[in-house]
């Protein structure tokens, strides 16, 4: 447990909220991070957005899991791992984050400066709601910026199957 409470250590002292499992594992500097993580799921610090995507809470604010539900939830990662299929746990979050702090997209100025200035340099700008949540919820404050890029990269991954 000694690698958990370490892990806690240093996402208690970090700036972010979301955190892709390399970067946990970076932080662990461990190679069994599946094992530390459902520890801090099971004491409610830790909330699996995907099974590469988690949200940091500085208090647990879940009731802790069961023994039987945290085994189910490696089982679970695993099977996903190895089985490539396409899912929206990412945006189902981004919308459930966006419903609860009530925001909503508004294009602007910039979004079509941005678009124009992509199409002109050749490439095709595309994109989806949960992107455009995402941008909004960083404009207003409920998101940090850094968190935003984590969760459209880990979007991106979930539509491509990577």
């Amino acid at each position: 447990m000694r690698v958990t409470s370490k892990l806690l250590c240093a996402l208690r002292a970090g700036d972010g909220k979301v955190y892709l499992r390399d970067e946990l594992q970076r932080l662990a500097k461990s190679q069994k991070i599946d094992d530390v993580i459902g520890s801090l799921i099971q004491r409610g610090y830790l909330q699996e957005i995907n099974s590469d995507t988690f949200l940091f809470n500085r208090t647990p604010k879940v009731s802790p899991a069961s023994a039987s539900q945290v085994q189910r939830l490696r089982l679970h990662n695993r099977i996903k791992r190895q089985s490539c299929r396409s899912s929206t746990s990412i945006a189902r979050f981004v919308n459930t984050l966006a419903r609860l702090n009530r925001v909503t997209y508004r294009r602007t100025y910039m979004d079509c400066w941005a678009e124009s200035v992509t199409r002109l340099a050749g490439d095709d700008p595309k994109s989806d709601t949960t992107e455009n949540l995402l941008v909004a919820l960083t404009r207003e404050g409920k998101l940090a910026a850094r968190d935003m890029v984590r969760l459209i990269a880990a979007h991106q991954r979930e539509l491509k199957c990577v």
